[in-house]
């Protein structure tokens, strides 16, 4: 049992190159109160995101995990938000899922992330994190002579 438990330190221990690299973050924001003149006085609410990726040679999958629950039900939601898988090789990369970009300096497609921000509708009381992105697939290559790109 122990020369079990060892080896799997060992291997743990030796990183990425066996296992590939897992990283995450969360954001978490908490809000006590309501604006003025507005009922109830003591709203609570909060908001809350959590970031996933794995990362191994030439493959990448992200995603993200958003909720937010306050006392108004109507406005309270958890999704999914965004998900991704890329792979890349030499001159090739492959994506599929969300993912921002940008094409003819913004004027065709402009998707872009404030990333770490949290913005709220006044109207609604609802928080969110700020994205812009394409859900889809985008193929690109870049060889010595030409360049491809499809979305």
């Amino acid at each position: 049992m122990i020369r079990k438990g060892l080896i799997i330190i060992v291997i743990a221990g030796t990183g990425s190159s066996v296992f590939g690299q897992l990283s995450g973050t969360n954001l978490f924001e908490y809000q006590l109160g309501n604006l003025p003149y507005t009922d109830p006085a003591d709203l609570s609410s909060h908001y809350d995101q959590l970031n996933l990726g794995y990362r191994y040679k030439g493959l990448k999958a992200t995603l993200r995990y958003e909720h937010f629950l306050s006392q108004n039900e109507g406005s309270s939601y958890a999704s999914l938000s965004q998900f991704q898988v890329q792979y890349r090789k030499d001159k090739l990369e492959l994506k599929v899922g969300n993912f921002n970009e940008t094409l003819g300096n913004g004027l065709l497609v402009r998707g872009y992330e404030i990333a770490g921000s949290v913005f709220e509708e006044e109207a609604y009381r609802t928080r969110y994190g700020f994205y812009r992105d394409m859900l889809g697939f985008s193929a690109k290559y870049s060889g010595d002579i030409w360049y491809f790109h499809a979305l």
